[in-house]
């Protein structure tokens, strides 16, 4: 069998994630607070605005995460990232 209509398609979008860790606008906080050296174990909720470019005051949110992230190494920096995305 073959599709007369295509099947499939392939879309390419450049998004960005708004992260405001400090200061006005915030929209992630530290939840856990670790005393180990690169601060391993830290824990902060989020909910970051997904917006179509890379300049905040110029772009326009498409959707939001709401989510986790943990400092999950131990020499440096390296989160990891959990979150859902719900597109506007």
């Amino acid at each position: 069998l073959s599709c007369v209509i295509p099947c499939e398609s392939e879309i390419n979008l450049r998004l960005y994630l708004h992260q405001i860790a400090a200061g006005s606008g915030t929209n992630q906080v530290a939840i856990v607070a670790s005393s180990q050296p690169a601060g391993f174990g830290t824990t902060a909720v989020n909910d970051w605005t997904v917006i179509d470019g890379p300049n905040p005051g110029t772009a326009t949110i498409v959707a939001r995460t709401k989510g986790m992230h943990v400092q999950a190494d131990v020499g440096g920096p390296g989160w990891f990232n959990y979150f859902s995305m719900v597109f506007e």
